[in-house]
């Protein structure tokens, strides 16, 4: 509950100040997507706030600085306006402060654009509830738009966003690097996600997790004021990094981290080509570059705390990296399941083929797809020829939809450490 924002705090703190050369022409940032599934009342907000403490701290004093700014820049204005046209033109007009922005809630994307434009080090979406920026894509015609947009970003791919109303109608993004964490809530997130947001790729970018949900009971233990002193201070350390208009500075794997690396994608790919063309084997391909930015990130991290500037991505931040992306396979995996995600993406008739007997009649083609005789005929003959069923003999059919698209046995993921579940 706290790792997860943690995360995302972390490789926000990173933006555009480094990428990770895994090889040439493939070059990662540390662009995270995660999202928290758990019910209300379990605590995502305290674990959230704990995890992005410091990057309030961060707002707060850019805020104060913003204003001390205003103040000055308004100073300033007024002595310039108070000049003659003559003097006026010999002088150069004081120019209003930008604010600096670590944070943004807005999730519509001519907003985001807005603030990104001003802060090229990259951003954090934070939201407690994350169903309004699933909801939005599919809200009003340039819901689609946005999506796309959405997945570019991930990409850290040059965006452009057009504005309804300004004097800049176009804005231009080079670099863009926006993280997102926040919760959702389990209905919630069924009733949200939709087939668009499968069959687009945006869901396979997505870090989906859900810790168990366990009694809680009153406690005096907290939080050593060491630990939280010394995870601001490695936040800030990250976020104090510069970062400039060129390309951020590529971080190779170092000799040793290869071997680590080369063995997790691998594995992931001897995985992924074992499953269906279906939503997870997506987002099991996904997790390759996944791996690769954690590693960027925990390595960066290393040398904060080390007090060393980065010059390459280390074998024990890619151990690490490899490890946990192994389990969010896993995790991957058992949400897939659980939710039925393997299924979102069929179409009806894949669906309703799935609910009939392995050797079927049009009697049971008109009991689930709720057809007369010959409608029952008419879906038959759809499905053969969509392959989904074959003729057999004396009026029977053979269903020849893969049952296992919807069966997912998620266990062929668990990583050797992970304790089993309770029967």
């Amino acid at each position: 509950m706290i790792g997860v924002p943690a995360l995302t705090a972390l490789a926000a703190g990173v933006g555009n100040s480094f990428r990770v050369a895994i090889r040439p022409n493939w070059y990662e940032s540390a662009t995270i997507w995660a999202v928290t599934v758990a019910p209300s009342g379990s605590g995502k907000t305290p674990s959230m706030d704990a995890a992005l403490g410091p990057i309030f701290g961060l707002e707060r004093e850019g805020f104060a600085s913003h204003e001390a700014a205003r103040t000055a820049y308004e100073a300033e204005l007024a002595d310039y306006q108070a000049l003659s046209p003559k003097d006026q033109r010999r002088a150069v007009k004081p120019i209003p402060p930008t604010p600096t922005r670590y944070r943004v809630g807005d999730t519509t994307i001519e907003s985001l654009g807005v603030i990104h434009g001003e802060n090229a080090r990259g951003l954090l979406l934070a939201r407690d509830e994350l169903a309004g920026w699933f909801g939005g894509f599919d809200r009003y015609t340039s819901g689609s738009g946005d999506l796309q947009c959405w997945i570019e970003m991930y990409g850290g791919k040059p965006i452009t966003i057009d504005r309804k109303s300004s004097r800049v109608p176009t804005l231009y993004i080079e670099r863009p690097n926006v993280s997102v964490c926040g919760t959702i809530q389990p209905g919630v997130l069924r009733d949200q996600l939709k087939a668009a947001h499968f069959q687009s790729g945006f869901v396979a970018r997505l870090l989906l997790v859900e810790p168990p949900t366990q009694l809680q009971q009153w406690t005096d233990t907290s939080v050593t004021r060491e630990v939280v002193q010394g995870y601001e201070r490695l936040l800030r350390s990250l976020y104090a990094f510069p970062y400039g208009d060129e390309e951020s500075p590529a971080l190779p794997l170092h000799e040793y981290a290869l071997p680590s690396y080369i063995a997790f994608y691998d594995e992931n790919r001897r995985l992924a080509h074992a499953l269906p063309d279906s939503p997870l084997r997506s987002a099991l391909m996904k997790l390759e570059a996944t791996a690769a930015r954690l590693a960027l990130t925990f390595s960066v991290a290393e040398s904060v705390c080390r007090g060393e500037h980065p010059n390459e991505v280390s074998p024990t931040a890619t151990v690490k990296a490899c490890r946990l992306a192994t389990w969010l396979r896993y995790e991957t995996a058992r949400l897939y399941q659980k939710y039925g995600f393997e299924r979102v993406s069929m179409s009806r008739d894949q669906r309703l083929t799935l609910m009939l007997p392995q050797s079927f009649s049009a009697a049971d083609v008109k009991e689930v797809w709720h057809v007369g005789r010959s409608g029952a005929y008419k879906v038959i003959e759809r499905l053969i020829g969509a392959g989904l069923a074959e003729d057999a003999t004396h009026g029977t059919y053979q269903r020849r939809v893969d049952p296992t698209a919807s069966t997912l046995d998620y266990q062929a993921f668990v990583p050797s450490w992970v304790k089993p579940e309770p029967a």
